[in-house]
């Protein structure tokens, strides 16, 4: 199956097959530490049937890209991307019920530590991948009246999406070929 034919016909089925939990902030005067947020657990995936797990991992990925990139760089249009997108969160509840968001780059990387994603992902699916971010970028920033060149660059420079570059274990590496694949696709249609 296609990454685009798992989008449309089986990402969201999956998703309900992830195991969700909500924090509950102990500080009931500061609500916003909770930020209503759900998250999910990673050991979940394995609850989605194997051979759709790879394609999950790289959509969710570019859905938590997304809402991380207009939460932190384009606000006023993150409303209307939250009754877009429909993903929820990575990350966990720390003390006092505070919402501690991880980023999409270490989402790719415990995925492929828990065997989510293989080892040997092939240059035609990080291909595929890297495309298919770019066309769902490309539609979420149509739809929010966004510059595209101002979403993509916003992501080439954020902090928590660069690959880390002292560090060479395969996890890291996976992600770096997609990171270099959505960067070389985007800027050779610039």
């Amino acid at each position: 199956m296609s990454l685009e034919d798992y989008f449309k016909d089986q990402f969201k089925v999956d998703i309900k097959k992830l195991k969700l939990f909500k924090g509950e902030s102990i500080f009931p005067v500061f609500p916003e530490l909770t930020r209503d947020l759900q998250f999910f657990e990673l050991s979940s995936i394995a609850n989605i049937e194997e051979k759709n797990r790879e394609h999950f991992v790289f959509l969710g990925f570019t859905l938590m890209s997304l809402d991380q990139l207009f939460y932190s760089y384009f606000r006023q249009s993150y409303d209307k991307l939250k009754s877009v997108i429909v993903f929820p969160k990575f990350g966990h509840f720390g003390m006092g019920g505070a919402a501690h968001v991880k980023s999409p780059r270490d989402f790719i990387c415990e995925s492929y530590k828990m065997n989510f994603i293989m080892e040997k992902v092939t240059d035609k699916h990080i291909t595929e991948y890297a495309s298919f971010f770019i066309k769902l970028s490309k539609d979420a920033a149509s739809k929010l009246d966004i510059n595209i060149n101002h979403l993509m660059l916003a992501f080439f420079k954020d902090k928590d999406l660069k690959p880390i570059d002292d560090i060479k274990r395969n996890e890291f590496l996976i992600y770096e070929r997609l990171y270099d694949c959505i960067y070389d696709q985007f800027i050779s249609n610039v």
